[in-house]
């Protein structure tokens, strides 16, 4: 009954007076409300703090071209190696592939020994170009995208891809998901999403950064045109109407992230973070870092609160007793009546933003104000009736006087 006035414009600039709203400056102090629904009950808001100032917490691995035109590893079987090396010896438990998968006659055996050597991992995430073509391709399994259910609004603007460029030469394990890698939005090095069909794909950079804060594809919230939100505690991604990041470009020091050579063996004293990301060359390090870097210090949330909406009988009371009051208010001289709305419109303020701040309870101010302002124009009509009512009362009552 109430959500109905809580769609009108000006409706939902007084609600926003009194309920945390989501800001668009996206800086400490300011608050996001996550995506819901008409008639939700409940309101999820992140009061935001600065991100954080430390360089991500993984290990980079790039491959020295022998000449200009290697862009990869030579064959499958030295990835194979490389990644079996860094589970087996050095106990890495997660890994980003920025290379390219695809080898021309490479043998079964060796692409089969990739397999398994990727299957060692709790997570794997990898890059791949994706692009557009007349021909349309069913979007493997493998591609990573985000559950619908988690998505709210509408962006037509978002780029749109429907095949690979150069699909894996091997069927990825199930523990391994493809993002989009840089070239495949040379217009924008920040972008987040594409849109594959009826599914939205994640970018590698924000694959990378789901990874280090430990969440599952399924944890992230996207409010399309708005921002990301990643976990409970993550950070929160400002998006543009094209699914890029649109939050503030932080650059990453250059001795942040020091990438190593990936040509094994490394030295016996070689430590690595759990998570390792594996680059082609120096120039997908260099994009990987750059756009991850970018992302990793957005503002995060500080802390979260739950918002519980009043139950509807509470709300027809409150708004049966600012009906009752109005009414009261008509017996009164037009100024004492006057003065008398003013201080309850005044008074409704504090009211509601207590309920909100200090119950977590919430209910749709501008129902409240609504009613007391059609009272209020309604006792210009009423008030003078109940006046001559009273006026006509009281002559009735007085004794009749004799000549």
């Amino acid at each position: 009954m109430l959500e109905g006035i809580f769609t009108f414009p000006m409706a939902r600039m007084i609600d926003a007076t009194i309920f945390p709203q989501s800001a668009h400056t996206f800086s400490a102090g300011s608050t996001v409300v996550e995506p819901h629904q008409l008639g939700d009950t409940t309101r999820r808001v992140h009061y935001l703090k600065e991100g954080t100032s430390q360089p991500p917490s993984i290990s980079l691995l790039e491959f020295q071209p022998t000449s200009d035109h290697l862009q990869t590893v030579e064959n499958p079987l030295t990835l194979a190696t490389i990644i079996a090396k860094l589970h087996d010896t050095h106990e890495c438990s997660s890994l980003t592939l920025n290379v390219p998968l695809s080898w021309h006659n490479a043998d079964q055996n060796t692409l089969d020994a990739l397999t398994l050597s990727l299957e060692n991992y709790q997570t794997v995430y990898a890059a791949l170009e994706l692009s557009y073509r007349a021909e349309a391709e069913e979007i493997p399994y493998y591609i990573a995208t985000i559950p619908s259910e988690n998505i709210t609004g509408t962006s037509p603007l978002i780029p749109k891809v429907n095949a690979q460029a150069l699909p894996p030469s091997f069927l990825p394990p199930t523990n391994t998901l493809v993002g989009f890698n840089s070239q495949s939005t040379a217009a924008n090095s920040h972008q987040l999403l594409l849109q594959w069909g009826d599914s939205l794909v994640p970018s590698f950079s924000l694959l990378q950064l789901i990874l280090l804060e430990d969440i599952a594809l399924e944890e992230i919230t996207i409010a399309l045109g708005e921002f990301i939100l990643l976990g409970d505690s993550g950070p929160i991604l400002k998006l543009n109407e094209f699914g890029a990041y649109a939050g503030p470009k932080e650059i990453l020091p250059a001795h942040a992230l020091t990438p190593r050579s990936a040509d094994y063996p490394w030295a016996k004293e070689a430590q690595f973070k759990p998570i390792v990301s594996l680059s082609a060359n120096s120039e997908t390090t260099l994009s990987s870092i750059e756009n991850l870097g970018a992302i990793h210090a957005a503002p995060r949330t500080d802390f979260l609160t739950t918002y519980y909406r009043l139950p509807r009988w509470a709300e027809l009371i409150v708004l049966a007793d600012i009906a009752i009051l109005f009414a009261w208010f008509l017996e009164f001289r037009p100024l004492k009546r006057h003065v008398y709305f003013i201080l309850t419109l005044v008074t409704l303020w504090p009211v509601l933003v207590t309920l909100s701040s200090f119950r977590n309870m919430w209910m749709p101010a501008s129902a409240a104000f609504t009613t007391a302002i059609v009272g209020w124009l309604v006792s210009f009509f009423f008030a003078p009736l109940v006046s001559m009512a009273k006026s006509s009362s009281d002559t009735s009552l007085e004794p009749a006087t004799e000549d």
